[in-house]
């Protein structure tokens, strides 16, 4: 799998999963470890990064579920939408909030 991330993937860590129930994973990136402490990243350029990220992610994993913040449910990309700051919210849940 190959995901945009700054300068590779530095973080990664399993969630769940004990006894057959679903597994999550949380994936990211360290932006002080290439040769860049100091640097300032503007929340722009950090959106855009995570986007990338995320938009590469999706695209190489079609059937992967999102956690929907409304709900507390998981539900493909497709069954919802992703909000201005990240977070998902599913059509469903939108529906009965």
């Amino acid at each position: 799998m190959n995901i945009n991330f700054h300068h590779g993937c530095t973080y990664y860590t399993k969630e769940s999963g004990i006894d057959g129930s679903k597994q999550s994973i949380k994936i990211g990136c360290d932006y002080q470890h290439f040769w860049d402490e100091g640097h300032y990243y503007t929340d722009k350029i950090l959106e855009h990064h995570v986007k990338l990220a995320i938009n590469d992610f999706i695209n190489q994993n079609p059937d992967t579920k999102v956690w929907c913040s409304y709900f507390g449910k998981w539900y493909k990309h497709n069954e919802g939408e992703f909000k201005e700051h990240g977070s998902f919210h599913s059509f469903e849940g939108k529906r009965k909030w």
